[in-house]
């Protein structure tokens, strides 16, 4: 969550707003068969909105009021109202929990026409209570399989000398198709405490719910709600061929799976590290004064280390392997292609972009490279030669989601 924000929880209206102005943009030859669309949410003037964007041409699809979460799916969108979190790839159609009384919660939407086609009612509606800062109550969107999808909801408050008296932290499951919960379960907040930089720290893969605390992991079975397996290290997200891969500012952590043992770990003494990329049984990560790492993903060993130009202006925040290039954003607004063989340059671009710090701050689609600063520009490059295809610049600023990418294969 990005901070120096107040949360405000917006309902939903269905009015059409225009929230794009555009910046340049160049008609760019067919890079790809595909059929990509960038969601963008964003905030005008206190209100929120979701504006979906071509990905060939940067031109406005469609655009909606919306303030809240997003998950994407092979075939479906799935929004959900007033909540913080990045946007994931997950199905066709859009689905919006809007946790507003006397409306339905759970909205279904072509994602390419923006048009509702279905809507059903969440059963379980907390409703906010935001009494000028002595509750706190939000409802996440974890994600969605197989037409289930997973919340978390989390309370706190009241508060007393700083601290809040009372919390409480539930998972739960709800039907999409009839709004009906299947289960519930509380989450110990003496191990995960509601609220516990959980923003991206919460992942739905293969029937598992991978929740990542700072101090605790848990693991739980998404048919059923009940534990799966619980490790006392934090932010254990997304297994890799049997291992987690884990930053702690200055370190790098390759944890088992199945025991929890740590395996490897590597450290720049003093020198903050990227969220790690794994392909391929390689592991690379980037230091902040621009040097390059590639290991052994099972045993740590050193593949090789480079020194990256330009990086005087503040190091790797981002790292993505695709179609055999390792893709990687600076501070200072470049962007780079990279051979994972050697660490050689494949191409550079320099984007004039305020890159946050942050491991989502581009995707990878088709042909196309897809990069957001801090403020609100979108940026689409070739991936192969890093050419500028179009700019768009937002009124108003990103919200507190990522844009995302939605793709279709003709």
């Amino acid at each position: 969550m990005r901070t120096g924000k107040n949360v405000i929880f917006f309902m939903v209206a269905f009015t059409m707003f225009g929230c794009l102005s555009r910046k340049h943009q160049i008609t760019p030859d067919p890079l790809s068969s595909q059929e990509n669309i960038v969601l963008v949410p964003s905030a005008v003037d206190g209100k929120g909105y979701l504006t979906a964007l071509d990905g060939q041409t940067g031109s406005i699809k469609w655009e909606m009021p919306f303030y809240g979460d997003v998950k994407i799916g092979r075939e479906k969108l799935f929004l959900n109202q007033a909540a913080y979190n990045r946007i994931e790839k997950y199905s066709d159609t859009l689905s919006l929990y809007t946790n507003a009384p006397l409306t339905k919660n759970l909205l279904t939407i072509d994602p390419f026409t923006g048009k509702s086609v279905g809507e059903v009612y969440n059963l379980l509606k907390p409703g906010f209570h935001l009494s000028c800062c002595h509750e706190l109550q939000v409802n996440q969107l974890i994600g969605v399989e197989n037409e289930v999808a997973f919340m978390a909801l989390m309370f706190r408050g009241p508060f007393s000398n700083g601290s809040a008296t009372t919390q409480k932290f539930t998972v739960y499951a709800t039907e999409l198709k009839t709004g009906s919960v299947k289960w519930t379960t509380d989450i110990p907040t003496t191990k995960i405490p509601a609220f516990d930089d959980l923003v991206n720290a919460m992942l739905v893969k293969d029937s598992k719910i991978y929740i990542g605390g700072m101090q605790y992991s848990l693991i739980l079975d998404a048919q059923t709600g009940k534990t799966v397996q619980g490790f006392s290290i934090g932010k254990l997200i997304e297994p890799v061929d049997g291992n987690f891969y884990k930053t702690e500012r200055d370190k790098v952590i390759a944890v088992d799976s199945k025991s929890g043992a740590v395996k490897w770990q590597f450290t720049r003494e003093n020198m903050p590290l990227s969220k790690p990329a794994i392909s391929d049984g390689v592991l690379f990560t980037a230091a902040d004064d621009g040097k390059l790492y590639a290991f052994d993903a099972q045993t740590g060993s050193k593949k090789w280390e480079v020194q990256i130009k330009n990086a005087n202006n503040g190091g790797f925040h981002a790292l993505q392997v695709n179609d055999g290039l390792l893709y990687g954003t600076f501070m200072n607004g470049q962007m780079y292609a990279i051979d994972p063989g050697n660490g050689s340059i494949k191409w550079e671009a320099q984007l004039d972009l305020n890159f946050y710090v942050s491991p989502w701050n581009f995707q990878i689609r088709g042909n196309f490279v897809y990069a957001w600063d801090l403020v609100n520009r979108v940026v689409a490059l070739d991936k192969k030669t890093g050419r500028q295809i179009w700019d768009k610049s937002m009124k108003g600023v990103f919200q507190y989601n990522y844009p995302a990418v939605f793709t279709k294969d003709n």
